[in-house]
């Protein structure tokens, strides 16, 4: 059992080498501090897994996915409501709701992301083409989330989009939930 661990904690550890140890948001390297509670976090996980759990996470790492991922949208005449909740291998459940309000004025889309509870975006974006808005998630560590709008229309009054949140670990994605597309005015 304690060489599984030790393959188990080189092949983890070789994967976050593989992300450069990066934080995403915030494009710095990990100190020392915050890579050494990353591998404490591995080891006390890996400590509690039997040698087939700890094999099922190798193969995770590999490919295999143990996410599930679910949302939906609805509105009303200004605004769209979507939410959506992520689950990793029953560990962790993220749920996540947009707040999206077209202003026909400026032909804006003003996102609200809401997380764990916690507001984490608040900001306007032109209902044109707009850049994903990304954010780290509270109490997840190494993690962020990312609003994407896309297949947008806009004629006068009316807005029509598609929603969708991504969360990332050390930047890279590992989940998009598609919220929906909605109509608006």
């Amino acid at each position: 059992m304690r060489a599984l661990l030790l393959i188990a904690i080189c092949a983890i550890a070789a994967s976050v080498g593989a992300f450069s140890l990066r934080v995403p948001y915030e494009e710095r390297a990990l100190t020392k501090e915050e890579e050494e509670m990353l591998v404490g976090l591995l080891e006390a996980e890996l400590a509690t897994k039997s040698a087939k759990e700890v094999a099922m996470m190798i193969l995770a790492d590999q490919g295999v996915s143990t996410r599930q991922a679910s949302g939906d949208c609805t509105t009303d005449a200004t605004s769209a409501h979507c939410c959506g909740q992520v689950k990793f291998a029953g560990k962790f459940d993220v749920d996540a709701c947009v707040l999206a309000e077209y202003n026909v004025e400026d032909l804006s889309v003003h996102l609200k992301l809401t997380v764990l509870g916690h507001d984490i975006i608040d900001e306007t974006v032109s209902a044109h083409d707009p850049p994903a808005i990304c954010a780290p998630i509270p109490d997840v560590p190494f993690t962020s989330i990312c609003i994407k709008l896309s297949d947008l229309e806009v004629t006068g009054s009316k807005f029509h989009g598609c929603i969708a949140l991504s969360a990332k670990f050390f930047g890279h994605t590992v989940v998009t939930v598609n919220l929906g597309c909605v109509n608006i005015g």
